[in-house]
């Protein structure tokens, strides 16, 4: 025993084996490793989410409730049920407060034109979006060209930019 276990209260540590320290002296954690490639480069294994692992899941829930002593009826899961069968039905944009009322007019040609009257008593057109594959090459055309005037609209550019190398009216580019 050493004057520094005796320091430290190590006075119980028992001897250390020579093999480890020959291993301590002769060899490197990184000959002990399996793989050399660092590891924020391996890939994930795909993961699919299937029935039988869902109702594995729910008997493993149950399970637990039942071991910290909840009790769960049927009627209760059920609800649970319910509940999320409930929440389907109410959509994201059903969920906002709308800040408009739609309506149409007729013109006196016949047509139907749509219309939003605000709630500050504003009428105005809604915006009609139309995706870039909605649009004719000769549209995407022109609004590549006036995406590319504008820094903001780079994004737009890019997606319009895109859409014309699969339709095959652009080269792709080399970077």
């Amino acid at each position: 025993m050493t004057q520094t276990d005796i320091q430290h209260n190590n006075k119980h540590r028992a001897a250390t084996k020579p093999i480890w320290n020959h291993i301590k002296e002769n060899f490197n954690i990184k000959e002990f490793l399996q793989i050399d490639t660092p590891l924020e480069r391996i890939k994930r294994v795909a993961y699919t989410y299937d029935y039988y692992k869902f109702k594995d899941e729910c008997i493993a829930l149950i399970r637990k409730a039942h071991l910290n002593s909840i009790l769960i009826s049927q009627d209760e899961l059920e609800d649970c049920l319910n509940t999320y069968v409930d929440s389907l039905k109410i959509s994201h944009k059903e969920g906002y407060k709308k800040d408009y009322k739609n309506f149409e007019i007729i013109n006196k040609k016949g047509t139907k034109e749509k219309f939003r009257l605000l709630k500050n008593g504003d009428i105005i057109k809604p915006v009609n979006i139309i995706s870039v594959k909605e649009m004719s090459d000769f549209q995407l055309l022109n609004c590549l060209d006036e995406f590319a005037i504008k820094k903001e609209d780079f994004q737009k550019h890019i997606v319009a930019y895109d859409e014309l190398v699969r339709r095959g009216l652009k080269k792709p580019l080399p970077f």
